[in-house]
Parts: structure tokens; C-alpha cells; sequence
């Protein structure tokens, strides 16, 4: 959160769908999450939750901004009653993609944002941190 409260200039309204946030958080910490880059670890049910609730705050939406999401797992039919952003037609896909794209079109600003993987995260692919840097 911000350190210093947001004066009444940088709480005004810029007609965006972000205003509410801008309202309470000012125009410069709304840009602040636009710009950060994160990296997620699982696409299911918790991962589900969080990716979707980072596009309607606009995480990442920014210039800078930049999500990865990693996930080996495939999605089959036990899955749908408890991962929202499942549907039928995904049976089998890998989970990760599919997430990316139900929470891009959630919030288009997220369009080429989202870096959806299938790679394991250990000791075997720390090499992999390049892609986050």
C-alpha cells in the first residue's frame, strides 16, 4: 500500500475500469500494480482464484507489467466443479494456458501480458528464473 496517503488530485476519476482503486489508492499506486511483474506457481483452484482476482485489479496490465504462471497439470473432469475458470470444452488442455486466457478475457488489458508455462519449479529448473528477471 502506499506509504504517504494520495492527495485529492491523484484520486480523480481518469474514466478507466480501475477508477474504484484510483478512488482509494491513487493514480500512482494503480500504476505501480500495473507495471509489476509476478510469478505464479499452479493453476488450480488457488491459482485460479488468485490469477483472476490479479486481472480485476489490473495486475500487470501496465507497459512494464508481465505475468508468468507455471503448471504441468492437465485439466480433466473433477476439476470443473471446483476451478471457476474450467469448462468443459478445456477437458485435457494444460491448465495454466487455459487459466491465461479465461482471465485475459476477463480483462483485455491483460492481452499478451500472461506467459503461461508447463515447466516444474525446483532445484532442476532454476535456471529458468531468467524468464522472470
Amino acid at each position: 500500500l502506499p506509504k504517504e496517503l494520495p492527495t485529492e488530485a491523484e484520486c480523480q476519476p481518469i474514466g478507466s475500469r480501475y477508477d474504484g482503486q484510483i478512488a482509494v489508492f491513487g493514480k500512482t499506486f494503480q500504476d505501480k500494480i500495473a507495471n509489476h511483474r509476478q510469478f505464479l506457481v499452479g493453476a488450480g483452484a488457488l491459482g485460479c482464484e488468485l490469477l483472476k482476482n490479479w486481472s480485476m485489479l489490473g495486475l500487470a496490465t501496465g507497459p512494464n507489467g508481465q505475468i508468468y504462471v507455471t503448471d504441468l497439470d492437465t485439466i480433466e473432469k473433477s476439476n470443473l466443479n471446483r476451478q471457476f475458470l474450467f469448462r468443459p470444452k478445456d477437458l485435457g488442455k494444460f491448465k495454466s494456458e487455459v487459466a491465461a486466457a479465461a482471465v485475459t478475457d476477463m480483462n483485455p488489458d491483460l492481452a499478451g501480458k500472461i506467459d503461461s508455462k508447463q515447466e516444474p519449479v525446483g532445484p532442476d529448473t532454476e535456471s529458468m528464473s531468467r524468464y522472470i528477471a
